[in-house]
């Protein structure tokens, strides 16, 4: 859909780089997808990382999604804006600490790190892994509609 609006836009108006934004928009797209097939969220498939991490790591996913779930529930309520900021502040702590975790896990493994803290893309860094006569084509599929980009070393059409 992202990439859809995207496309859109450019066909208002060609010039201000929202071809390039769909592009990325689709990339990252296939990148998160090809990390969720390879099992990135299953970090007991990958060597070098402690059970007891793995452990730990699920339990502060299931509160983070117990706590989500209350979030959702006490929004719709009136006058209960101390709780839902006792809420937030608690589920501050979880992202905090599984955002630590994480970064022990990564330390313990290198595959682990190198699979889920991909390199930033950018359309200049794309271009730079390109010959000067190969050219790249990039194709999303949607529902309604299709693109397909054509990326070479010196543009993209």
């Amino acid at each position: 859909m992202q990439v859809d609006i995207l496309m859109r836009l450019h066909a208002q108006d060609p010039r201000a780089g929202h071809d390039a934004e769909a592009l990325l928009a689709s990339e990252r797209a296939r990148a998160r997808t090809m990390r969720e097939t390879l099992g990135v969220g299953n970090v007991a498939k990958i060597p070098g990382v402690d059970p007891q991490l793995i452990a730990e790591r699920r339990t502060i996913q299931q509160q983070l999604n117990a706590k989500e779930r209350m979030r959702i529930g006490l929004a719709a309520a009136k006058g209960k804006e101390a709780q839902a900021a006792a809420l937030e502040k608690e589920i501050r702590r979880l992202v905090d600490d599984y955002e630590m975790l994480e970064a022990r896990i990564r330390t313990a493994s290198p595959q682990y790190a190198s699979l889920t803290q991909a390199p930033k893309l950018t359309l200049d860094g794309m271009r730079d892994q390109l010959d000067d006569g190969t050219s790249l084509l990039v194709y999303s599929l949607g529902e309604e509609r299709s693109f397909a980009w054509v990326l070479t070393r010196s543009g993209l059409d």
